[in-house]
């Protein structure tokens, strides 16, 4: 819907009084005209900023925000709009929202247009500059044509812009409140009373103020236009929320401000809702974020810091020294290297320092920094990150503490095994060459057969106690680390030999077909005894679980990985998941007072440990039902060459 211009004796105070500041440039971009409100954002007198340029207001800090400067549009270049950082504290803001637009007067002349407002409420919207009467009712102007140039600026606005007179009739509104509140387009015209437009888009639009309708919803409004000036939120038929602005004229009437705010408010809204996930993960974590100003050494830091820090934010002073004296005394000297060393270098850094609460408590942090530079190169901040790592430091205390309990019970057991293995071994002996002259009948016979066969157990079972004590006292050898290897050159088919020779007996016993291969002749390079230890438990083992008429092997064969000794068997077999659990000190395949095997589960430990004392490895591979292969496998290097 067309707008109807104001008549001037209604533009000119409704200019003069209105919160939005507008400025006039000429084509050399001086400034010709400029009401009130603008010399209240700028905080400068009129009648000296008249003929002066535009750029005369550009502050000499242009802010952060990149692209377009508040200097682009005070030198009449461009047309633009946004938000700008004027580098002071002005009216309870540093950011204002200003426009400018390009206009051509009836003479033709170019005028550029500056519409600016506070993004934030204003505290005083007084002039600075004295009374109204000072400078006019209309502001200064310098050129009488700026009467259409400020109309057009009206018209461009980015807010809606509704004039009402002393008895609250419409005097004057722009397009972009018809845009804002089109259920009452047909009715915005100068002389409508606003009360009528109140009731019209409660009715038509539902708008409300926050949850108030109907007569309630109009009389409040009605209100609110009694008590000028003020702000308040309100929701239009489309649900957009409108930011509104009132300010009272010198007249009486109203000058109004609509500006569609929800773009801004769903980003506020989200922005508020991250930093809250933020605090709310901080402080899960324990841990806290801050951050050091380097030009004016000023600190700022996330909730969570102060209360990993134990203070509370309204108590403590918030410096550098303060931060420093929380640190541990012996902390502290390394943290200021530490900074000073980051910012020298425009690097980063981690480590850990201590803590002392304000009740005494000690606390360990871990933290992390690094340098914000400049776009010139320079570091102007320091970024950092502290998570509290008491709990974690305890917790690898105590578990320090327990492993070395551990080794120490592990030492005492092995120490108190070799104690008693010594002990067992001297009267066994005893009992074994006692009972092997007695089966013999050396010093005469026994009387009764049945004794000479009770002697042959007594000797049997002796001997497989002493090779139970053996195994024991070498596996207390080996966990104290004083099992000393004495290597010499071994030929493989005679420690073959040796080895099918001890366990034969076994293997006829159980009707098992016992066999050596070896791929031709081969040294290696090991203890001898350690050897045929292994493979005679790798021997007993694959008899001990192969059935009647099965066969073990023993072979020898050169690999790319070294010289493999294999013990093959043809026997039960292990299940796959049992393979990862041999190996381990007392643990059997079948493990219960039910077995149907005999042994202690330390034979394959020691195995492997004196495997592994020969900088080797002990591999296995099975399937159930169809047998077993473990593999010795010697490095490379233990081989030697053949004998001359």
């Amino acid at each position: 819907m067309p707008t109807t211009p104001p008549p001037d004796d209604v533009l000119a105070p409704a200019l003069a009084d209105g919160p939005i500041g507008l400025c006039v440039l000429d084509q050399e971009a001086r400034i010709v005209y400029v009401n009130p409100a603008f010399c209240v954002l700028h905080d400068r007198d009129p009648g000296a900023l008249l003929g002066q340029p535009g750029l005369i207001l550009a502050p000499a800090d242009p802010g952060s925000r990149p692209g377009v400067t508040y200097g682009d549009l005070l030198c009449g270049r461009i047309e633009a709009a946004g938000a700008f950082d004027l580098g002071r504290d002005v009216v309870g803001t540093t950011t204002i929202y200003a426009a400018a637009r390009h206009i051509v007067d009836a003479q033709g002349r170019r005028r550029t247009v500056i519409s600016a407002s506070p993004m934030a409420p204003s505290r005083d919207h007084s002039c600075p500059c004295g009374p109204r009467e000072a400078h006019g009712r209309t502001g200064t102007c310098a050129d009488d044509a700026v009467t259409c140039c400020l109309l057009d600026a009206i018209e461009n606005m980015a807010e809606g812009f509704i004039v009402s007179d002393a008895k609250d009739r419409v005097v004057f509104a722009n397009t972009r409140f018809h845009k804002l509140f089109p259920e009452i387009d047909d009715l915005v015209a100068p002389g409508v009373p606003f009360a009528r437009l109140a009731r019209a888009a409660a009715e038509r639009g539902r708008i409300n103020l926050g949850g108030s309708i109907g007569e309630s919803l109009i009389a409040e409004r009605l209100d609110r236009l009694q008590r000028l000036p003020n702000q308040f939120d309100l929701f239009n038929g489309q649900g957009r929320r409108i930011q509104v602005r009132e300010m009272p004229t010198a007249e009486g009437g109203c000058v109004a401000l609509y500006d569609d705010v929800t773009d801004r408010y769903l980003r506020e809204q989200k922005l508020r809702e991250r930093e809250r996930q933020l605090a709310a993960s901080q402080r899960i974590a324990h841990l806290g974020s801050w951050r050091r100003d380097l030009r004016d050494d000023s600190l700022s830091w996330s909730e969570e810091m102060y209360r990993l820090f134990g203070v509370a934010p309204e108590r403590f002073d918030l410096r550098l020294e303060s931060f420093l004296g929380c640190i541990h005394i012996e902390d502290r000297a390394m943290v200021e290297a530490i900074m000073a060393s980051t910012i020298s270098t425009h690097g980063g850094a981690r480590f850990e320092f201590r803590i002392i609460r304000p009740s005494g408590e000690e606390r360990a942090l871990w933290a992390e920094l690094t340098c914000e530079i400049a776009p010139d190169g320079a570091t102007i901040g320091l970024f950092g990150i502290c998570q509290d790592i008491t709990a974690r430091r305890i917790e690898e205390r105590l578990l320090v503490q327990a492993k070395i309990a551990a080794e120490e019970a592990n030492q005492s057991k092995s120490r108190f095994l070799a104690n008693v293995s010594h002990e067992l071994r001297t009267p066994l002996n005893a009992i074994i060459g006692f009972s092997e002259i007695m089966a013999s009948e050396l010093m005469g016979p026994l009387g009764n057969s049945r004794y000479v066969d009770y002697a042959g157990g007594i000797w049997s079972s002796g001997c497989h106690l002493l090779e139970l004590i053996n195994d024991v006292l070498d596996l207390a050898r080996i966990e104290a680390g004083r099992y000393d290897l004495i290597e010499e050159a071994i030929e493989i088919d005679q420690a073959f030999g040796e080895v099918t020779q001890i366990t034969r007996s076994l293997a006829e016993s159980k009707d098992v077909h016992l066999e050596a291969q070896a791929a031709g002749p081969l040294r290696l390079r090991a203890d001898r005894r350690a050897l045929r230890q292994m493979l005679v438990n790798l021997v007993s083992n694959g008899i001990k679980f192969t059935p009647t008429r099965g066969t073990v092997t023993l072979r020898a064969a050169l690999a790319r990985d070294g010289l493999h000794l294999d013990v093959v068997d043809t026997g039960i077999g292990i299940p796959p998941e049992r393979i990862g659990e041999l190996g381990r000190p007392f643990v059997q395949i079948d493990p219960g007072y039910d077995r149907r095997h005999d042994g202690t589960g330390i034979g394959l430990y020691l195995t492997r440990s004196l495997i592994e004392l020969h900088q080797g490895r002990l591999d296995i591979a099975s399937k159930p039902g169809q047998g077993t292969t473990v593999s010795l496998i010697f490095p490379a290097e233990r081989l030697l060459p053949e004998s001359p």
